[in-house]
């Protein structure tokens, strides 16, 4: 006696082959190219505690007068290129995060919040920008913060 061959339809191996390729691109973009594993089908979802909101993006913007000052996230939250860099840390993101603020006129007058600098008309100019993107770890009960990337540039 043989063995019969099972033999599947084509019309029953095309999903399953849609779906292992939509998994290896899936994977493919979340680890070398622009796409976070939080996103695009949700394939990527459970395999990663790094999700967006684990990530923080810290701006200090100094002055000629010598402060330093932190900028509130809710002034570049809206920036598309926030939302990318927390998602998909990468330096060439943060170069391009740094461009889009730099942008913005960033200054300082005299009787403003001692923690927080606007984006204003008035005051005194910014000389330099730096930009942190820290992440929690969690582990063992334990929540520690690792810096992922940092950046500095003169403003001209």
């Amino acid at each position: 006696m043989t063995a019969k061959k099972s033999k599947l339809p084509p019309l029953v191996i095309l999903p399953i082959l849609s779906l292992v390729l939509v998994a290896l691109v899936q994977l493919a973009m979340s680890n070398f190219d622009v796409l976070s594993p939080w996103k695009g089908g949700g394939f990527g979802m459970f395999s990663s505690l790094k999700n967006p909101g684990m990530r923080c993006i810290v701006v200090k913007i100094s002055f000629a007068d010598g402060q330093t000052k932190l900028v509130s996230s809710k002034q570049f939250s809206k920036i598309r290129s926030y939302d990318q860099l927390r998602a998909f840390p990468k330096e060439s993101k943060l170069i391009e995060f740094t461009d889009e603020l730099l942008l913005l006129k960033w200054k300082h007058r005299y009787g403003d919040s001692d923690d927080y600098v606007r984006s204003n008309p008035l005051g005194k100019s910014a000389t330099a920008i730096e930009i942190n993107l820290a992440e929690l770890i969690y582990a063992k009960g334990t929540i520690s913060v690792k810096e992922v990337l940092s950046h500095k540039r003169d403003v001209e």
